[in-house]
């Protein structure tokens, strides 16, 4: 650590690292800011195109809920990318319904973008999903692949992380936005409710789920839970073509829930206010009641 890269970012701490790529924490030396910086891990020759594709998407989108990437170059051989520094992922969390949907639409936006620059991002996980500006943010496009290359495994490997995969991932299918869709909306369980929706004892078992359907969405007496729910179920069909269509499809569905979460919670308050007026209300007239019986029981007589 210590090692200074492109002139000016002064390597930290491993941030982490997964099956091509390590991230590591560094510092601006001119501005004191911090950021991520991304390599090949080791001398993995074979994974270099999945690199180049994600410093190429990444440079080319400036989207408020996609991570960004600010430059790029090599280092110690290896292609390197200098990124914002998001911090903590949505790993592990439990979100209320409320901020799930919120994150969730954030992340939706995020990936239709990638999809407008012609890329699928096939990776949609909490791991990959930060929370910066107070937007949620999607990160991570080691994954990112062409959409008119968008064959699920290239030379023999199954791509994604099982929890999440499409059906069509699983079985190497042509991949479309809708596969997309899906990882979000097994994504959108966990946020909300904290357990990982596809369950097995392998990898294996888990991505066979994927292909036959194999999972149990709780029911829920509340209409909202309920709605998240549903949209869910929709997201996650076993057929593409029963899906939202489109992450704008999808958006349209959370911002109808979204909208109707924000009007109960105003109906609520408007009946707290009335509340508080009528206690200040109260309070006003009780002591200006009382000052009028000191004014008149303590007036000197004159005269």
């Amino acid at each position: 650590m210590g090692e200074v890269i492109l002139g000016r970012y002064e390597i930290v701490k491993k941030l982490g690292e997964g099956g091509m790529g390590v991230t590591f924490l560094a510092y601006d030396r001119f501005i004191g800011t911090p950021f991520a910086v991304k390599t090949l891990l080791g001398k993995q020759k074979d994974y270099s195109d999945f690199l180049d594709k994600e410093i190429a998407v990444s440079l080319k989108l400036d989207h408020p809920n996609v991570c960004k990437s600010y430059e790029s170059g090599t280092w110690n051989g290896q292609p390197v990318f200098v990124m914002e520094y998001l911090g903590e992922s949505y790993d592990g969390y439990h979100l209320s319904l409320e901020d799930a949907v919120d994150v969730s639409i954030d992340v939706a936006r995020g990936c239709g973008a990638i999809h407008d620059a012609g890329f699928l991002h096939r990776d949609i996980a909490p791991k990959n999903i930060y929370l910066a500006n107070n937007a949620g943010v999607l990160a991570d496009l080691g994954l990112v692949w062409p959409r008119d290359q968008s064959s699920a495994t290239e030379d023999r490997r199954t791509i994604g992380t099982p929890w999440y995969m499409s059906p069509e991932q699983v079985t190497g299918e042509e991949l479309d936005p809708r596969s997309d869709v899906y990882n979000l909306g097994m994504t959108m369980f966990e946020l909300r409710f904290g357990w990982k929706l596809m369950q097995g004892g392998s990898a294996e078992e888990v991505m066979q789920n994927h292909k036959d359907g194999k999972y149990t969405l709780p029911l829920f007496k509340d209409i909202q839970e309920d709605h998240y729910v549903r949209i869910v179920a929709e997201s996650i069909s076993l057929r593409p073509e029963d899906r939202y269509q489109s992450m704008d499809s999808l958006i349209a569905a959370l911002e109808e829930l979204q909208k109707s979460i924000r009007l109960s919670k105003q109906s609520k308050f408007p009946r707290l206010e009335s509340i508080k007026q009528a206690v200040t209300s109260w309070w006003e007239s009780h002591m200006n009641q009382k000052l009028i019986s000191m004014t008149t029981t303590d007036m000197p007589c004159l005269g």
